[in-house]
């Protein structure tokens, strides 16, 4: 995904999401009950999806009224005074600027015991109506997190939705054994505490239908939901308890396999992903593992050869490094964004910046998308004192493009945060040769996550020799820098590597395109000319040639780019009067363009040495 899509994704609302159609479709659940079995579902998940988002909770309505009118229209009435108390609530709320979520659970209770109360309910399914609604919304409200992230339904509300699905499969089946069981498994993917206050409402509802011994045998089930093979061991007991009948034990046992598979997958909407991130995890760390074993045993070895061959020794522990290095950053995928975040967070807290929820997703583009819920930090705030925070920790530039105050929490502002446009790298170049032998320069043009690198490597003299140890170079470098190797240790490793009778120069743009930097690294390489509006400028390096000698000090220029700017790398087969020459001439067009015209302007004199010519141009 390029990080031109992942601004649109973040800049523009999608017309219908995951949270419109679960609100729909909620809706249309509760309608299909009658109303004296389903009023105090709908009060929970009215308000749920009326903090969630209000597009959620008209959806809500239009299917719950819809539906209502279908099925029971003379329900129609009692449905919409629910809904309205409801809205009347948190409108109350808005108005004396008080956070809802810390008030909605002792609500839900008072409105649970009013509701239970005006139906001449017992006073005991009064009081275990009232509890149970303050349980489940005190689970639901925990925390706002969940507002502005991609829905993930808290246990109340998922538990909720599968006691629906429970009763109607009752009614829809008519057979209470085979409905009950499914009943049962669904609710296993629910925290005990929420499932068992759902067996509760089910023998309120349908006194009988779960013995005492039967509700003790649910209640260990659940509190054993965490332990696969005791719990598949109590259901076991469970079947088989029903006697020889054969068609309950059949309907069992395929329940309790469909069961165990449904426990190992991710279910919708709800945060499973522990097992399969861990799995990955392990296998990262297999192979991390691996490469460091690699890597001592190669640090062994040149320990060994210490003694016996400086050169060699050298060798090797280049490559101990090289596979310690990719051991280190093998993980890096999986685990910089929360590494990140949590840097973020340390830093914005040693600021006295009050976060109550922070996302932050990255790309493979390197763009990055941060949204934070803050206390107490107005916008002018932001601006002079967070965006120079968050420019410092995080590695690219940030720019503000939402700003909300969420209206059910006072003084809650909600931000949301994307890297800035990246600049764009068009880069060409070609090459002449000396003669009818192989070239000895290779240049390469490379993108790799944010970076574009443009490289020209000069072997020594021309022919085949040349041309393959200018390749090696090039080949690489550009494999080094994709296992995340930093660029100056890449270099000084290939120069321990190609050490011999043969030597080349080597000369390196890296280009960052989100944070608008290019790198340049020299290896004798000939002077790279930044041409910036009607100035020149000379980019020129003092490191020794790559194979040459054991160790050279790598030459590293940071340089901040601009738009319009052009970047000029040459071999030294090129004269500077025919580079200047090109430039008083250049037409602006495209770098192929531009590389053609310098082509020609070469072809004009007979070569005396292989000539290359690579032009960046940024955009």
């Amino acid at each position: 995904m390029s990080e031109k899509v992942l601004m649109q994704k973040k800049t523009r609302e999608r017309l219908l999401t995951a949270g419109d159609g679960c609100a729909f479709i909620s809706g249309l659940l509760l309608s299909a009950l009658p109303i004296e079995t389903s009023w105090w579902l709908l009060l929970l998940l009215f308000s749920f999806f009326y903090v969630r988002k209000r597009k959620e909770m008209i959806l809500l309505s239009i299917a719950c009224i819809g539906g209502t009118m279908l099925f029971y229209p003379d329900q129609l009435i009692e449905i919409v005074l629910l809904s309205g108390c409801v809205c009347a609530w948190m409108l109350v709320m808005q108005l004396l600027k008080r956070p809802s979520y810390k008030t909605l659970p002792w609500f839900l209770m008072l409105m649970s015991g009013g509701v239970a109360y005006a139906v001449s309910e017992p006073v005991s399914k009064i009081i275990v109506l009232m509890l149970g609604q303050f349980i489940l919304a005190l689970d639901t409200y925990r925390d706002c997190g969940w507002i502005r992230k991609e829905l993930q339904l808290p246990d109340a509300v998922y538990g909720s939705l599968i006691f629906i699905a429970g009763l109607l499969l009752m009614q829809i089946l008519n057979q209470e054994y085979f409905a009950l069981l499914i009943f049962v498994f669904m609710l296993m993917s629910v925290k005990p505490a929420v499932s068992i206050l759902f067996y509760l409402y089910l023998e309120m509802l349908m006194p009988g239908l779960i013995t005492p011994v039967a509700f003790g045998f649910l209640l260990l089930v659940s509190l054993l939901q965490d332990q696969p093979l005791a719990m598949n061991g109590l259901m076991l007991v469970g079947i088989a308890a029903q006697g020889f009948d054969f068609i309950a034990i059949v309907q069992g046992l395929v329940l309790l396999l469909l069961f165990d598979l449904l426990r190992t997958s991710e279910l919708p909407f709800k945060g499973m992903m522990e097992r399969v991130a861990l799995s990955d995890m392990n296998r990262i760390a297999v192979m991390n593992r691996q490469l460091n074993n690699f890597s001592v045993i190669f640090e062994n070895l040149a320990d060994y050869y210490a003694s016996l061959s400086e050169v060699e020794s050298e060798m090797l522990e280049t490559m101990a490094k090289a596979l310690s290095y990719t051991a280190n950053n093998c993980t890096r995928h999986q685990i910089d964004v929360e590494k990140r975040k949590d840097q973020l967070l340390d830093f914005l807290d040693g600021y006295k910046i009050d976060v109550v929820s922070c996302l932050l997703e990255e790309n493979e583009e390197g763009c990055i998308y941060l949204e934070l819920e803050l206390k107490e930090l107005p916008r002018s705030e932001v601006e002079a004192t967070l965006m120079p925070l968050l420019n410092h920790v995080l590695p690219t530039r940030m720019e503000l493009v939402e700003k909300k105050n969420n209206r059910n929490y006072s003084g809650l502002f909600h931000y949301s945060f994307i890297s800035s446009a990246p600049i764009m790298i068009d880069a060409y170049a070609d090459s002449i040769r000396h003669d009818s032998q192989a070239c000895g320069d290779s240049f390469s043009i490379f993108r790799y996550s944010r970076f574009v690198l443009c490289m020209i490597s000069d072997g020594m003299g021309s022919g085949e020799a040349a041309s393959r140890i200018s390749r090696s170079i090039t080949a690489i470098f550009q494999r080094m820098i994709a296992s995340n190797i930093p660029q100056v240790e890449a270099i000084r490793c290939i120069n321990k590597l190609i050490l011999s009778d043969n030597y080349a120069t080597f000369d390196v743009l890296n280009f960052d395109r989100f944070k608008k930097t290019v790198t340049v690294s020299k290896s004798a390489a000939c002077p790279t000319y930044l041409i910036r509006a009607d100035e020149v400028y000379e980019i020129n390096g003092s490191s020794l040639p790559v194979g040459i000698v054991a160790s050279i000090e790598v030459d590293s220029i940071h340089v901040e780019v601009e738009k319009g700017d052009w970047f000029l790398m040459s071999s030294d087969g090129i004269y500077v009067d025919e580079i200047y020459r090109w430039i008083h001439q250049r037409r602006l067009g495209s770098a192929k363009e531009e590389v053609d015209a310098m082509m020609e302007i070469l072809r004009e004199k007979e070569r005396n040495d292989d000539s290359t010519i690579l032009l960046a141009q940024i955009k």
